[in-house]
């Protein structure tokens, strides 16, 4: 009978193990979604309210996404908690931000961290975490982190200046760390659209338009500099 039951539990295991990997590899490539969806948000509020208001409308398949997040938290928490790999609290603690549990994601950040002190997922996690919760000056000191760590990864860029940008509102700051991601990525034609929206909010038409040109330059279908320079030119 021990042997059965010891057999019975391995399968269980082996099924635990499995699920936890599949999910770990789902809730990656959701909060990737997830941030690009931010970043949009942020940059076409200012310009676009109608685009923002449709990016805002809520999808069904984000919906079900965060249902499934709440399903799983707790088989999360304890995988987390039982091996305290660096694999398994990455995997809770983006569980916990997409469910809504700042507070939480930034503790499990901070232990992944400590395990993985050079994981750009951990800091980017604990940086956005950080801003939900309005500390700013914490989030930059992330950010900045994952500027450093991946010197090419414009989302870093995108999310620093935006906390200057949006939050703060320190255009020069938010200018100029749009000018260090374009020197990492010239061919980057999103970031072109987003310095030049900077440059139009602080009031300078003439760089906005430049910045606008350039980036149809890279992507001649860029709809969103396509509309900046239609804004500049009424």
């Amino acid at each position: 009978m021990d042997m059965i039951k010891k057999e019975q539990n391995k399968k269980e295991e082996i099924k635990l193990e499995k699920q936890t990997v599949s999910s770990k590899r789902k809730y990656v490539k959701i909060v990737v979604l997830v941030l690009i969806a931010a970043v949009l948000i942020a940059a076409g509020f200012f310009a676009w309210p109608k685009i923002a208001d449709k990016i805002n409308k809520p999808k069904p398949a984000a919906t079900n996404a965060i249902d499934q997040y709440k399903q799983d938290l707790k088989d999360l928490k304890k995988q987390a908690e039982t091996s305290g790999s660096k694999e398994d609290l990455q995997a809770y603690g983006i569980a916990q931000y997409a469910t809504g549990d700042q507070a939480g994601a930034i503790e499990t950040y901070k232990k992944q961290i400590e395990k993985e002190p050079n994981s750009i997922v951990a800091h980017s996690g604990l940086a956005n975490a950080l801003r939900d919760q309005k500390n700013f000056d914490e989030a930059i000191v992330e950010y900045k982190k994952v500027v450093e760590l991946a010197p090419t990864n414009i989302s870093a860029y995108v999310n620093l200046a935006s906390v200057y940008q949006y939050q703060l509102k320190q255009m020069d700051k938010a200018i100029e760390t749009y000018k260090q991601g374009i020197e990492k990525n010239p061919k980057s034609a999103d970031l072109y659209v987003l310095i030049g929206l900077a440059y139009e909010q602080a009031g300078d038409n003439d760089d906005a338009k430049t910045s606008f040109e350039k980036a149809i330059e890279i992507d001649e279908n860029n709809v969103a500099a396509k509309a900046g320079l239609e804004r500049l030119v009424k």
